[in-house]
């Protein structure tokens, strides 16, 4: 007969201004400043470009409303583990919660803590990635590698050190953030060098085929990397047992901070089809294909300020990537904790410290995962199929609320605002890009459908190891 669960020991400490600083720390990474040229790519359109952020932050706010209510019902660790568990079975929750740990937050952290080091090199060479001290075979280390190991340990010492003081680390870096993102949104179009007329007039460039089937198809594709740019809306949801009044707390934090993320994201989009035209932020390949500027905040801030804009920018990035990097490791330990607490992961995992009380094997799990990551390099690949690993758990997310409001004895504190509409195009719009990023991204989709097929002998081990003990 399996173990009975673990208790939750972690205790509620988090309030609605930790908690919204949470979710906007989560969501303003790398992304913004490095996806717009990636969207320009295949929608060069300047209103188009804009339309697609707008829809993107849509999606990400039906999501919200969605997870609030399941959250608010369902006030446990572990989010969508939790969620699908209690909606179809636990094989669907360990899958989701197998996804989200070792995909998406693994990788996260692994590919944002190596992006902390590249935007360093802007200010130091040493630190470029292709300096290495040690390369075999995939194993790979050099100072740029280093840097990044520092950043993940350090953080997890931080969040190891007591949820409070990650939280106080997380306010402080993503209001900077939030500050100086506004601050370029209001200084670029005042004293920066650039034209309105770049966004006004929205005639597509290079005569891309903006209509029809082809727009259906530049939307789908443009809505891959803002997707990713909006992931970590729901960051909340895996820390619920830690915030005070869950049942207020969040609803109102993925609402607010969806929000203000969506009006921060339009706002700095604006600026950058001002500072630079949009068929600026690709090239043309001699087949014709668009590869969009990756860097496009330095690009646009070096048009609107002048060589030490390239500079600002960078630093902006960095103060990014700590905040997000910040919360992505806060978060994501609580995944395999949950999982932990029903002994379908090891059950140390569900250590608690006596005096701190933070899930400190569950921290050093995922700084172990990421930093292997980090030094083989595999993060890379890992990225590719982070968002396919989304989308996917957004789907199942939107089906489980229709299930769990079949449930009468599940308390509902909160409903989600224009249900049944709201979850249903939240759950169209996902498996409509589900099967869009299936088709226009094979390779990396079958990855992460590979990545997906290994939670299902996991499980069964697990299962299988739960029923010896």
């Amino acid at each position: 007969m399996p173990e009975p669960p673990i208790e939750d020991r972690l205790r509620r400490e988090l309030g609605l201004f930790d908690t919204t600083m949470i979710v906007a720390g989560s969501v303003i990474g790398v992304g913004i400043f490095t996806t717009s040229g990636l969207v320009a790519a295949a929608l060069p359109d300047p209103i188009w470009l804009l339309v697609a952020w707008l829809l993107g932050g849509l999606i990400s706010a039906a999501g919200a409303l969605t997870n609030a209510e399941m959250g608010a019902s369902l006030p446990h660790a572990g989010g969508d583990y939790v969620y699908l568990r209690e909606a179809f079975h636990p094989l669907v929750g360990f899958f989701a919660g197998w996804l989200t740990f070792f995909v998406v937050y693994c990788g996260t952290v692994g590919t944002l803590a190596a992006g902390l080091a590249e935007y360093l090199a802007v200010f130091s060479e040493s630190l470029a990635p292709d300096r290495l001290w040690v390369a075999a075979g995939p194993f790979r280390l050099g100072p740029a590698q280093a840097t990044s190991l520092v950043a993940v340990w350090g953080c997890t010492l931080l969040c190891w050190s007591g949820l409070r003081e990650g939280a106080r680390f997380q306010n402080l870096v993503t209001l900077a953030k939030v500050a100086a993102l506004a601050l370029v949104c209001l200084a670029g179009p005042l004293i920066g060098v650039g034209e309105w007329s770049r966004i006004l007039e929205a005639a597509p460039v290079d005569g891309a085929p903006l209509h029809g089937i082809g727009l259906v198809t530049g939307v789908g594709v443009a809505m891959v990397p803002i997707l990713f740019t909006y992931l970590g809306w729901n960051a909340p949801i895996y820390i619920a047992s830690e915030l005070r009044e869950p049942a207020r707390t969040l609803p109102r934090a993925l609402v607010v901070g969806t929000a203000l993320v969506t009006a921060l994201y339009l706002l700095i989009n604006v600026v950058y089809l001002y500072a630079v035209p949009v068929g600026e932020m690709y090239s043309i390949a001699s087949d014709g294909s668009r590869a969009g500027v990756v860097r496009i905040a330095e690009s646009a801030s070096t048009a609107l300020f002048g060589a030490v804009g390239g500079q600002l920018a960078a630093g902006l990035v960095l103060v990014s990537i700590v905040g997000c990097l910040n919360a992505t490791i806060l978060v994501g330990a609580r995944i395999v904790y949950a999982m932990a607490l029903d002994r379908t992961l090891p059950p140390g995992l569900a250590s608690v410290h006596p005096e701190r009380f933070t899930p400190d094997i569950a921290l050093l799990a995922q700084a172990l995962v990421a930093s292997l990551l980090l030094v083989t390099g595999s993060f890379d690949a890992i990225l590719t199929y982070t968002t396919f690993a989304v989308i996917t758990l957004m789907v199942l997310d939107g089906l489980a609320l229709f299930r769990l409001r079949q449930r009468p004895d599940l308390e509902r504190p909160w409903e989600t605002w224009g249900y049944p509409w709201v979850p249903a195009v939240y759950v169209a719009a996902s498996l409509g890009l589900w099967v869009n990023t299936l088709l226009e991204r094979p390779v990396e989709s079958g990855l992460g459908l590979l990545i997906a097929a290994t939670a299902f002998p996991a499980y069964w081990l697990a299962r299988l190891r739960s029923r010896r003990v």
